[in-house]
């Protein structure tokens, strides 16, 4: 059932990065696609339309606020499920106008 998920992470941490990507791996999620920039990971999700998308607050070019902002007004993620991740904050998605 795993296999069907596709997940996108948006994350500049390369290890934080690395670690999702091996840990969603070992529980059988093989569409797992990945970006390190705010703008690189908007392109990932328009272009992938993910089940899920973990997408970190503070990122270059655009930061997680503003990715998912325009994910909304595009309806491009309208339905799927969103998880913030910040070494200060947490918050789980949607995210309100």
């Amino acid at each position: 059932m795993n296999s069907l998920v596709s997940i996108v992470i948006v994350e500049d941490d390369a290890v934080i990065r690395a670690v999702l990507e091996m840990a969603l791996q070992a529980d059988g999620f093989t569409k797992v696609s990945s970006s390190a920039r705010g703008d690189e990971g908007l392109d990932a999700i328009r272009r992938i339309k993910p089940d899920l998308v973990l997408l970190d607050v503070m990122l270059p070019t655009i930061d997680g606020f503003e990715v998912l902002r325009r994910l909304f007004r595009l309806q491009a993620h309208s339905g799927n499920a969103s998880a913030f991740r910040n070494a200060r904050y947490h918050a789980y998605g949607p995210y309100p106008e």
